[in-house]
């Protein structure tokens, strides 16, 4: 089985293409890898094609979805939260948002909720009837959130907003689209979303903002994701979180940390402090922002997916 490095994501944003780079560049073959080529079997691993990797859409030479680790970057969250599970039952080690990477908004706001981390007055609305109830109770401005992390929030400014809204989402008819949390405010444009990767907020203003996106994180169990946090007169709370954080704007200035926590988190460097000094200073040399031009031989294949 040849060592390497897969980006699981439909398409190769900036993000999965500087990943790609900063692995090469650690002279560890990198490739993207769409996620939905091919089917993926359930239960054991059969024996042929599918076991000899034809379900990751390479060859058996490059590539064997049997072994390997998995860095989640699947961008469409549907998708991922059935290819996640079905991954992990083959064997593989998921690197992932945790329950952010498979759960919906309601089980991630419970377990956080469960846990203390603070949060914003929110409701659980089952029918339209409950969603308006709900903002009713919370006042304007107020905010939807549907179930599933990968879809957009939608702001309520006033009555007349919320009852459009809900109504066409009551339309719609399927579970799903009647089903949602509703949040006390609305904080679209005062918000920071804080990049957590292997418990260490990266990109954190302060040590208030990073202390709650970190324990926010370790709630989870998520080695890396994005927490949204917000001001609000309950204080700093948790707004949203995001599985698949994007952080093109923070590679030029958090290259190098970014790219040290990613590589130690899929175990390109050792624990040692004084390795991750060297490795730091070779990030700092690199031609690419956060490149490492170090070598260490990996043991198993990696997959990283968006």
């Amino acid at each position: 089985m040849a060592n390497g490095v897969s980006v699981l994501c439909a398409r190769v944003k900036v993000e999965e293409k500087w990943m790609i780079q900063t692995l090469a560049a650690a002279g560890v073959p990198a490739r993207p890898l769409p996620p939905t080529s091919a089917p993926l079997p359930i239960g054991p691993v059969p024996s042929g094609p599918l076991a000899a990797g034809a379900v990751s859409g390479v060859s058996a030479e490059k590539h064997s979805v049997a072994n390997g680790v998995i860095v989640d970057r699947c961008a469409d969250r549907t998708v991922a939260a059935a290819v996640i599970p079905a991954l992990r039952a083959m064997g593989r080690r998921v690197i992932d948002a945790g329950l952010a990477a498979t759960g919906n908004r309601l089980e991630i706001a419970s377990a956080l909720a469960a846990a203390g981390v603070p949060l914003p007055a929110m409701l659980l609305a089952t029918s339209e009837e409950a969603g308006l109830v709900a903002v009713a109770e919370l006042g304007f401005p107020a905010t939807l959130l549907p179930l599933d992390p990968g879809e957009p929030e939608i702001p309520f400014c006033d009555r007349d907003i919320a009852e459009a809204v809900l109504e066409h989402r009551a339309v719609l008819g399927s579970g799903p689209s009647t089903v949602a949390l509703v949040q006390a405010g609305a904080c679209a444009g005062s918000r920071v979303n804080v990049l957590v990767i292997s418990g260490r907020a990266i990109n954190a203003p302060n040590a208030e903002c990073a202390n709650l996106a970190e324990s926010a994180a370790a709630v989870l169990d998520a080695s890396v994701i994005g927490v949204s946090l917000a001001r609000t007169e309950r204080g700093l709370v948790v707004w949203d979180v995001i599985p698949v954080p994007a952080f093109r704007d923070e590679i030029a200035a958090h290259g190098p940390v970014i790219a040290e926590a990613l590589l130690n988190l899929i175990g390109l460097i050792g624990d040692s402090a004084q390795n991750a000094d060297v490795a730091v200073q070779l990030l700092l040399m690199g031609e690419l922002p956060g490149v490492v031009t170090a070598r260490r031989e990996v043991a198993n294949d990696v997959v990283l997916s968006a």
